[in-house]
């Protein structure tokens, strides 16, 4: 899948769009009102978004893209950085991986693998949900 830029943000909203629906369809049966949920490595779906909207979940996105970053502060969804999850700002109910597992495993050294899951785990309520959906085990 393309990456994020400003060249083209239509057809990379559009590609993520055309998943929206099974993605949200994995999910939706946690998701309920007063939620929070983090879409860790959500790049930029405004469909999702809805969708999890709709459920009265309050939804956060997580990406490593600062450009992603910036889009979905623009379009006011609640934005989570790399700082706030070090220091545990907020603790989720859901944390969902879509799309998202087979790059910490492909592309980061165990170091980093490690202190990636670690601090995903370490942002889950307890009694939460850590939500894996991947190409691997859609």
């Amino acid at each position: 899948m393309e990456n994020y830029t400003s060249n083209n943000k239509d057809v990379y909203i559009q590609r993520m769009n055309q998943t929206a629906k099974s993605k949200f369809t994995v999910v939706e049966p946690y998701l309920s009102k007063g939620m929070k949920i983090l879409d860790f490595g959500s790049g930029i779906s405004p469909e999702f978004i809805s969708d999890v909207d709709s459920t009265g979940a309050e939804y956060y996105a997580y990406d490593i893209s600062k450009t992603v970053q910036t889009e979905l502060s623009q379009m006011g969804v609640n934005v989570v950085t790399k700082e706030d999850l070090i220091n545990k700002e907020i603790q989720f109910d859901v944390i969902y991986l879509s799309s998202v597992f087979h790059e910490i495993i492909s592309y980061l050294n165990h170091q980093e693998r490690t202190e990636t899951i670690a601090m995903i785990m370490n942002n889950l309520k307890p009694g939460g949900y850590l939500i894996i959906r991947d190409w691997a085990n859609p």
